[in-house]
């Protein structure tokens, strides 16, 4: 019995290193959330384009940089923004670029 607890402790334990280390290394999912939220705020301010015309598609992280490479597509004309987004931690901005 006590072999079973002490294997499913370490199972357990092992799942949430092997989760964390993911996240290190792929970025979370607020932190994918956060990044979308700021480049269409970005692209809205920048382009003066309405929020609602403009959509987001799953942001990839740059782990070195620890930086969100984001699209941004205006829904009316088709038009696809690249953003990069680099955050301090879950969600302050630190640096917005577009790339063209």
């Amino acid at each position: 019995m006590i072999k079973r607890v002490m294997a499913c402790i370490l199972i357990l334990f092992l799942a949430v290193i092997a989760v964390g280390g993911c996240s290190e290394f792929f970025g979370t999912i607020a932190g994918r959330l956060a990044a979308n939220k700021h480049a269409i705020d970005y692209i809205h301010e920048k382009y003066n384009i309405p929020i609602e015309r403009l959509d987001a598609s799953i942001p990839s992280y740059r782990y070195g940089m620890r930086q969100y490479l984001t699209e941004i597509r205006d829904s009316k004309d088709g038009t696809v923004y690249s953003v990069l987004v680099r955050m301090w931690g879950e969600g302050d901005v630190m640096d917005i670029e577009e790339i063209r």
